[in-house]
């Protein structure tokens, strides 16, 4: 453990209490009552019900034991004007708040499955709520088909989706999280409908509604892998089309 002394020691001694400062940046006032390799073990001070506040003047009479691991805590102010640094390794870190990632996806609907490459950008808000803005750029296709004993060829010349979600993250212990999506996006479709060698269509950029899942998995401090599955409803002049699309990739949180 690293020990040194506050700059004011009476800013922390005014209630006789001690502050454990966590690596989410939260703060427990408590008076610590032992600190051994794996856990801290603390006092809570009475509840005044009358009042609805915390009586810190009894809290060493207090029988009211709690204790937390050491690996969530950062550091612990002592009422005597000490700290003690828990975490050192971790002590200059911040909560990361962003992440980039990039994952290959697999598009399906209809007729049409093709392959492409997505790169996000993440950004939690507020606890629980991450937004999400991602591209999607899918390789060109040509789709054949038979209607009737007369061949129709579709040409994808250029495809490529842009989406803005919103996830709502559930946490599952300290290295998974799942989530539900819902957003908006719009997605193009650029091509031609051929038949016996005549264009007799164009397929053009349609807007679409997202909906879907997903969940990271912490593989190394800031690195992630994240699998998602995400469905489309697109819609152009009055007809509504779906899209599925499934994901595996990377994110580097910082």
């Amino acid at each position: 453990m690293v020990y040194f002394r506050l700059l004011s020691a009476s800013t922390f001694s005014a209630n006789a209490q001690d502050y454990i400062f966590l690596q989410n940046e939260n703060v427990i006032k408590a008076k610590v009552i032992e600190v051994n390799s794996s856990r801290i073990w603390y006092k809570q001070p009475y509840k005044d019900f009358d009042h609805n506040t915390y009586n810190f003047d009894e809290i060493y009479d207090s029988p009211i034991i709690k204790s937390i691991a050491n690996r969530k805590v950062f550091a612990i102010d002592y009422e005597n004007g000490m700290r003690e640094i828990i975490n050192p390794i971790r002590a200059n870190t911040r909560q990361s708040k962003a992440a980039i990632g990039i994952s290959p996806v697999v598009g399906m609907g209809g007729i049409l499955t093709n392959f492409g490459i997505c790169g996000k950008l993440q950004y939690n808000v507020i606890k629980p709520i991450r937004l999400e803005g991602s591209f999607t750029w899918f390789l060109p296709k040509t789709v054949s088909e038979n209607i009737f004993g007369v061949t129709v060829n579709r040409e994808f010349r250029r495809m490529w989706n842009i989406n803005a979600n919103m996830h709502f993250l559930i946490s599952i212990g300290d290295n998974f999280i799942l989530y539900p999506l819902a957003g908006i996006g719009i997605i193009d479709l650029t091509g031609k409908t051929i038949v016996m060698d005549e264009k007799v269509g164009e397929t053009a950029i349609r807007t679409a509604i997202n909906t879907g899942g997903g969940f990271d998995i912490k593989i190394a401090n800031q690195l992630f892998f994240n699998a998602e599955l995400k469905y489309l409803f697109l819609f152009e002049k009055g007809d509504i089309g779906r899209r599925l699309m499934i994901s595996a990739g990377l994110a580097y949180k910082f």
